[in-house]
C-alpha cells in the first residue's frame, strides 16, 4: 500500500499532466514559436481543442505573417470519397462547446488570413463540430468545395455552425455544402459572405444532389442565408444554380430564411438562380422567410425551378412572386458594385440595394465590421461614403519587389483600421508616413520613386520590420465621431532596402476619406 504522501504526490503529478481546457484568446501564427498562447498551425490548434476541450468561449486569432495557410490535413468519409481527402482546416467534435462556449476562428487585427486550398479537396471540412464560427477568412482554390458541412456517423453532425464575413472563390465545387448523410446539420447560418468563381468543374460525389451550386443543401434543416453577396460568373453542371436545395424527406426545412442577399448572375443561361427540388408531399416547398433580396441575371436564365422534383419553372422574379408568393419586396436590379473586375463587391452611392431591406435579419455588422443602420442595405456590404483610393505606383528594390500600400474600409467606428504594406523583403524596416491629403504636385525622388504626400504636413507615423510574408500592418481604432466625416488624409510607406538603387524604396500612396 502506498503511503498517504506518496499517493498525494501521484495524484498531483497526474493532475499536472492533464492540460487545461481552452478558454479565452489564442493566436495561430506559424511565424511565431509555439507557446501556451500561440499555435504554430491550424492543426496544432484543432488538436488542442480535441484533446483538451473547451471551458469557455474561445477566440483563435489568425495571422497572415507566414503567408496563406496551405495545410493538408486528412479527413475521413465512409461515403463519397474525395481525392485527396485533405483540407486546410479540418475540425471534429470538441468537448465543452455550447451556445455560451463558442469557438471562433477570426483575423487578428489588421490581418487578412487566407486558406489556399490548392491541391486539397476542401478549404474547410467541418467534421461535425458544434458551435463554431469562421469569421473574416478568405477561402479559395479547393479542388471541390470551399466549405464542406458534410455530416455522417464517422465524424458527427454540426449544430449551430456560423460562416460570417468570409470570401469564397475559385473552387471546383460549391462555396458551402450543407449535407447530412445521417442526421441533419441544424441551424447553419451563412451571413455577410461574398461568393464568386465557384462550380468551376462540378466534380466529386453527389454533384447533382448535394453539391451543385454556390450554396446547396441536402438533408439539412433550418439553414439561414442572410446578407450575402453572390457574383455567379461561373457554374457548370446539369443541376447548377446559385442557391439550391435537394431535400430527401418531406419534413425537411432546407432554408428557414433567405433574405437580404444579392444574386448577380452572368453565366450559364440555362440555369436558374434558385433551385429547390422537393420530394412529393414536402411540407415546405419554399423558405418561410424569403424576401428583401436583389436579383440581377444578365445571362438570361430562368429565375427559379422549384416544387416537387423541381419541375415548376418561374421564368422571372414576377412569376416567382405570383406562384411561390415569395420575394414580394425583392428587387430585380443591378446592385452597382464598386468594381467587379477587381472583385470589389462593395456598394456604390447610387445602388438600389442601399436602404432597401424590409426584413430585419438580426445581423449587427457587415462583412467589414461596419454597423448596419436602421435602414438596412441588402447584401454583404453596408454602404459607406468612406473611401481609400490608391494613387501612383511604388518603386522597385531587392528581388524586383515593389512595396504596395493598402487599407481596409475607413468607416468611422472601425476598431481595426489597418494600413498594410506588402511586397517587402522580409526583415526590412518599413516606415509609414502621413499628411493632410496628398500633394497636388508629386515630387520625383529618383530611380522611379515619387513622394505623393503633402510636404507641409508630412509626418512619421510608425515603423516596423517586415514579417516573413513581407508585410507590415499599422492598426488604428477610428472614432465614431461625426466631426471626422469628410476628413482626407494621405499615407505612403518607405522601406530601407540596401539592394535598391537609392538604398530605399517607396510604395504607392493612399488617399483616405473618412465617413460613416
Amino acid at each position: 500500500m502506498q503511503s498517504a504522501p506518496t499517493l498525494c504526490l501521484a495524484v498531483l503529478t497526474l493532475t499536472a499532466a492533464i492540460p487545461a481546457q481552452l478558454a479565452g484568446a489564442y493566436t495561430v501564427n506559424p511565424a511565431w514559436p509555439s507557446s501556451p498562447s500561440n499555435f504554430a498551425s491550424l492543426l496544432d490548434a484543432t488538436t488542442a481543442l480535441a484533446t483538451q476541450g473547451v471551458a469557455g468561449p474561445v477566440l483563435m486569432f489568425l495571422y497572415d505573417d507566414a503567408g496563406a495557410y496551405t495545410e493538408a490535413t486528412s479527413f475521413a468519409t465512409s461515403n463519397g470519397p474525395y481525392a485527396p481527402n485533405t483540407a486546410v482546416l479540418v475540425m471534429s467534435s470538441w468537448m465543452g462547446t455550447s451556445a455560451s462556449n463558442r469557438v471562433t476562428f477570426l483575423p487578428a487585427p489588421g490581418e487578412l488570413p487566407v486558406f489556399d486550398a490548392t491541391g486539397r479537396a476542401m478549404g474547410v471540412f467541418w467534421g461535425g463540430t458544434d458551435y463554431v464560427t469562421l469569421q473574416g477568412i478568405e477561402i479559395k482554390n479547393a479542388i471541390y468545395d470551399a466549405v464542406s458541412l458534410y455530416a455522417e456517423t464517422t465524424h458527427g453532425v454540426a449544430f449551430d455552425p456560423i460562416l460570417d464575413g468570409c470570401r469564397l472563390h475559385d473552387c471546383g465545387g460549391t462555396g458551402v455544402t450543407i449535407y447530412g448523410n445521417s442526421q441533419m446539420p441544424v441551424n447553419t447560418l451563412v451571413q455577410n459572405c461574398v461568393f464568386w468563381r465557384l462550380q468551376l468543374t462540378n466534380a466529386g460525389s453527389f454533384n447533382t444532389t448535394g453539391r451543385f451550386g454556390y450554396i446547396t443543401t441536402r438533408r439539412s434543416t433550418n439553414t439561414r442565408i442572410v446578407h450575402n453577396t453572390f457574383f455567379a460568373d461561373t457554374g457548370v453542371g446539369s443541376s447548377f444554380c446559385v442557391l439550391g436545395a435537394y431535400p430527401s424527406g418531406a419534413a425537411e426545412l432546407p432554408y428557414a430564411e433567405v433574405s437580404n442577399n444579392i444574386f448577380f448572375k452572368v453565366a450559364n443561361a440555362a440555369a436558374p438562380m434558385l433551385r429547390i427540388q422537393s420530394p412529393t408531399g414536402a411540407a415546405s416547398l419554399v423558405p418561410p422567410i424569403c424576401d428583401s433580396n436583389c436579383f440581377f441575371d444578365v445571362s438570361g436564365g430562368p429565375f427559379a425551378r422549384w416544387g416537387a422534383g423541381g419541375l415548376t419553372i418561374a421564368p422571372t422574379l414576377l412569376d416567382w412572386q405570383t406562384t411561390a408568393l415569395r420575394d414580394l419586396a425583392s428587387l430585380a436590379s443591378d446592385p452597382q458594385f464598386r468594381d467587379i473586375n477587381t472583385n470589389d463587391y462593395h456598394l456604390t452611392a447610387t445602388s438600389p440595394c442601399s436602404a432597401a431591406s424590409t426584413v430585419v435579419a438580426n445581423v449587427a455588422t457587415d462583412a467589414d465590421g461596419q454597423a448596419r443602420l436602421a435602414a438596412l442595405d441588402i447584401g454583404a456590404d453596408e454602404y459607406s461614403a468612406a473611401l481609400s483610393i490608391a494613387v501612383g505606383t511604388g518603386c522597385t528594390g531587392t528581388g524586383n519587389l515593389t512595396p504596395a500600400l493598402r487599407s481596409n474600409e475607413p468607416f468611422l467606428g472601425n476598431a481595426s483600421f489597418a494600413l498594410t504594406t506588402s511586397q517587402v523583403p522580409p526583415g526590412l524596416f518599413t516606415f509609414l508616413f502621413g499628411s493632410v491629403g496628398l500633394s497636388p504636385n508629386p515630387l520625383p525622388f529618383g530611380a522611379g520613386c515619387t513622394v505623393y504626400l503633402d510636404l507641409g504636413t508630412f509626418t512619421g507615423l510608425a515603423a516596423a520590420l517586415a514579417t516573413p510574408n513581407g508585410t507590415t500592418a499599422v492598426v488604428y481604432s477610428l472614432p465614431t465621431n461625426p466631426s471626422f466625416v469628410g476628413i482626407n488624409l494621405g499615407y505612403q510607406s518607405l522601406v530601407l532596402d540596401a539592394g535598391a538603387p537609392l538604398g530605399l524604396t517607396m510604395s504607392n500612396a493612399l488617399s483616405v476619406t473618412f465617413g460613416f
